[in-house]
């Protein structure tokens, strides 16, 4: 069973050490879940400070492909589209790129588009005019038109926080944009509990 995750840094996960990202935490715990994950690859392609734009510009899709996954988690690098202004228009066609070229190349393969982590200031507009909570609904609205496999991050931490009352700023790192171990571990959580739901067999 080979498992590959790609997107931004945030695919890869990790505040004080890699070892407490949230996609080593599932790689660590896939096993127990289903037989089929007993004997895995677990491939990861964290692509620090990339936008959808950069993921196709630097040829990080064809990487995917050559894994030959059979499970592919696509982090869709919302956060960096945010804070480097990529257009709306431009983020939606680069995501029906990007699945395109997936979905060309792993026509056997599941997929799944999870989105970026919830971060501070999430409002706050950026110089095209639009916050982070717009790109993820813009992305959002696209993924369910689509009928794409989605994890909404954000939506998930948010139940997690009410349910362990729990802040957001609590689970950010000193950036207020990406995770801590906390976080991580919360992100890992929230994650396994959507496979657990039997998305792996829709």
């Amino acid at each position: 069973m080979v498992v590959t995750v790609f997107g931004s840094s945030a695919a890869e996960g990790g505040s004080s050490s890699s070892l407490n990202g949230w996609s080593e935490l599932l790689k660590r715990n896939l096993p127990y879940e289903r037989e089929e994950f007993d004997s895995i690859q677990f491939i990861r392609h964290g692509n620090s400070g990339y936008s959808t734009t950069d993921l196709l510009e630097g040829k990080k899709i064809e990487l995917v492909i050559n894994n030959q996954p059979d499970l592919v988690i696509f982090e869709n690098a919302m956060v960096n589209n945010y804070l480097k202004a990529t257009s709306m228009a431009e983020t939606q066609e680069n995501l029906k790129e990007i699945m395109k070229m997936l979905q060309e190349g792993l026509p056997n393969s599941k997929i799944i588009i999870m989105s970026s982590n919830p971060i501070a200031n999430s409002e706050d507009l950026n110089s095209v005019g639009l916050s982070y909570l717009d790109y993820i609904k813009g992305s959002e609205e696209l993924i369910k038109e689509q009928k794409w496999l989605y994890f909404n991050t954000i939506e998930r931490i948010a139940n997690k926080l009410r349910e362990e009352n729990v802040l957001l700023v609590d689970i950010l790192a000193s950036d207020y944009v990406y995770f801590n171990d906390r976080g991580n571990h919360l992100w890992f959580e929230s994650f396994f509990d959507y496979l657990k739901e039997d998305n792996l067999k829709n």
